[in-house]
Order: structure tokens, then C-alpha cells, then sequence
């Protein structure tokens, strides 16, 4: 049972994560057009009038926003890459795109949702085309993709279980010091009442003597 459990845990975290890293390129792509018009210019992406083989920021914020890596793609050759360290060693620039990103990007022109390998490492990736502007009904002049190191994405949030486990377990301690606490002041207060009790009867005892 705990192996279906945590193999149903596993798809529903892959599943966001394909979905985070869809609303990352999506808003990438925003960002890319929303900076100049975009055209393909030799080996490079131009986007206004600055070369994106070039470019330091977009990518690197996006990248430190979202919590992956990025690449572009000129065609099917990578020009830029930028990733936070828990995304994964960054793929090389220069290198051409994986073979399923070519068919379903360029060719079919639809967003890709799987797994490539990066230098022997097993990576989730999202990869959408770049059109030129205005050129939606034209062959896309690229690709943006965002990617995160599936293993070290899993032993991320396993990190964080542990440590959000510990953090319950200290939780815990600390109520159940606090629990132990008025338990010693109900027993106090117990205590004094039957003091004030034992008090009260020999009181009336003398009282009743007395009388």
C-alpha cells in the first residue's frame, strides 16, 4: 500500500511540475515579446535590437524567479541557458535541442511536456516555440524550454519533508511541554484543594467540639 501511495504522491508532484514550468515559458515568452519585436537573425534570436546569445537578464530573472533553468533555442541549436543551482547543471550552448523537442516544437509547433537527458541526468521539461512577430502563421524561429533536474527536484522535497517533519516533531514537544505544564498546575492546584478540604473538615471538627 505505502509503494501505491507514494508512486501516486510522485505523479501528482510531476504533474504540478509540468504545469509550473508551462506558466513559466508561457510568461517568458510574454516577457520576450513584450521587450521589442522578435526576429530570427542568422544563429541568434534578435528581440528589439539586442542579440538573446548575448543577454544576461532575462533568463537568469526568469530563472531566479521560478526556481528552474532556461534555455533558448535559435531553430534547434541552444544560443542561451541560465538556472538556479536546484534546477540541474546548465545543458551546453551550442548543442542542438533534443530530437522530441525538434518534432513536437518546430515541426508540430506544440508545446512539449516530458523528460529529456541532460549529460546522463533524467530532466522535466517544458518547451513552447517562438514565432516571429507577427509571424504566428509562419514555422517558429525557436524555442524556449524550462527545465528542472527530476532527481534533485525529489530529493528537494524529500529535504523539505524531513524538515517539515522535524519541524512537527518539535511542535509537538513543545505542546507536549506545554500540556505537562498545566498538568502540573492542575495537579498543584488539586493538591491545594484538598489542603483547603482537609483544613475546612478539622475546622468543623473543632467548631463542632466547641459547641
Amino acid at each position: 500500500v505505502s509503494s501505491h501511495i507514494y508512486q501516486a504522491v510522485r505523479e501528482v508532484i510531476t504533474r504540478r511540475s509540468y504545469d509550473r514550468a508551462v506558466a513559466a515559458t508561457a510568461l517568458a515568452e510574454r516577457l520576450l515579446q513584450n521587450e521589442g519585436a522578435i526576429v530570427r537573425q542568422d544563429d541568434d534570436i534578435m528581440v528589439g535590437d539586442r542579440p538573446m546569445s548575448k543577454d544576461r537578464e532575462l533568463l537568469t530573472r526568469m530563472a531566479q524567479s521560478t526556481g528552474l533553468g532556461f534555455a533558448l533555442y535559435a531553430g534547434n541549436r541552444r544560443i542561451a541557458v541560465a538556472a538556479v543551482l536546484d534546477a540541474g547543471t546548465l545543458p551546453e550552448i551550442g548543442d542542438f535541442a533534443h530530437g522530441d523537442l525538434v518534432d513536437r516544437v518546430l515541426r508540430r509547433r506544440e508545446v512539449y511536456k516530458g523528460t529529456v537527458s541532460y549529460r546522463d541526468r533524467e530532466y522535466f521539461a517544458v518547451c513552447r516555440p517562438i514565432h516571429a512577430s507577427g509571424g504566428q502563421d509562419f514555422a517558429p524561429i525557436g524555442m524556449i524550454e524550462a527545465f528542472q533536474d527530476k532527481e534533485a527536484y525529489f530529493d528537494l522535497l524529500a529535504a523539505a519533508a524531513r524538515s517539515g517533519v522535524e519541524d512537527q516533531v518539535a511542535d509537538v514537544e513543545e505542546r507536549a511541554d506545554g500540556m505537562e505544564s498545566i498538568i502540573h498546575f492542575i495537579d498543584d492546584v488539586a493538591r491545594r484543594l484538598q489542603l483547603l478540604a482537609l483544613n475546612g473538615n478539622i475546622i468543623a471538627a473543632q467548631a463542632g467540639e466547641h459547641g
